[in-house]
């Protein structure tokens, strides 16, 4: 999904009690926080696998945002649950895997209305159903007062993909959004995120630049990184592509860094921060939400990891 992709991944992680929210139980559960396996570690599409305690046992709550419904997107459903049910079982030998549920929040999609859930049949269908189901959260079908009584500042940020999103609503949107969060890193992200969906734009509603105009006065290094983006593939050459995300994404990194430092970045951990960039940039931002001052500078001067060398083919 591109910056929208990265964007989603981003503050996610922030706002783990709003996105579960909608699709639990409110008054019997308890969100523990993000599932931490080698699993995640290693398939990224797993970073959004929340624990939860619902009346008083363990779950999972796996939520996939997609651009659109893909045919196979059943099959990666399936495999993704059973990756982390291996995950559970061999990191957690004594306890059995919690029971799971998948989410899949689609971003944009025909006008149709689609059914609350979708299967995929793993079993022999002369034998009782076997396989998985998940469920279906066509945001882009919602209204705007839809998403505003979901009652997070969160889900707000996806009001330019509504049916009915409008320049009044989307000015009742940024008003909202700043007067729930504190001004800082929170606001801007989410501010920035309203942007990102609104280059989703899938009613052709075409509200970008009016809300770009109502934000003007936030920080921009994530709002950045979607206009160089969209920049580099309206420019349609690979290379400028390529190195428009890098651009974009090292700015933002940049910022984000800075403020997790409280201070400017060394000419020492530009090139660190550089070189993780290359790496893995996902990896980088988990960090910079995690850790904070000196102990984020710490892992940032920290050895980085070697980039494998895929083997050459054909003896090419």
């Amino acid at each position: 999904m591109g910056d929208a992709d990265i964007t989603l991944r981003h503050i996610t992680r922030r706002h783990a009690e709003a996105l579960a929210r909608p699709y639990i139980d409110a008054e019997q559960a308890v969100i523990l926080g993000w599932a931490d396996t080698q699993v995640t570690a290693m398939e990224r599409r797993l970073d959004k696998t929340l624990l939860l305690r619902l009346a008083g046992k363990p779950h999972a709550l796996e939520i996939e945002f997609e651009y659109r419904y893909e045919r196979d997107l059943p099959d990666r459903v399936h495999d993704y649950q059973t990756l982390s049910r291996m995950a559970f079982r061999a990191e957690r030998p004594a306890r059995k895997p919690p029971p799971m549920d998948t989410v899949v929040i689609l971003l944009t999609g025909p006008r149709r209305r689609w059914l609350p859930e979708r299967s995929v049949r793993t079993g022999w269908r002369s034998r009782p159903w076997s396989g998985t189901r998940f469920r279906i959260d066509a945001i882009y079908q919602r209204t705007v007062v839809e998403l505003q009584e979901r009652g997070s500042p969160f889900w707000l940020v996806f009001a330019p993909l509504a049916r009915d999103a409008t320049v009044t609503a989307m000015r009742d949107v940024v008003a909202a959004i700043r007067a729930n969060t504190p001004a800082g890193d929170e606001r801007w992200e989410l501010l920035a995120a309203l942007l990102v969906m609104a280059d989703v734009d899938p009613w052709g509603h075409n509200l970008r630049m009016r809300i770009e105009t109502m934000i003007r006065d936030e920080p921009t290094d994530m709002i950045q990184v979607s206009k160089t983006l969209r920049d580099a593939y309206e420019l349609g050459q690979r290379e400028g592509i390529e190195k428009g995300i890098e651009k974009g994404i090292e700015k933002m990194l940049r910022g984000l860094f800075a403020r997790r430092l409280h201070r400017a970045l060394t000419p020492r951990e530009q090139e660190a921060l550089t070189t993780r960039a290359a790496i893995d940039p996902e990896k980088i931002q988990e960090q910079a939400l995690s850790l904070e001052g000196e102990a984020l500078a710490a892992w940032l001067l920290s050895p980085a990891p070697r980039v494998k060398r895929q083997p050459r083919r054909n003896g090419k």
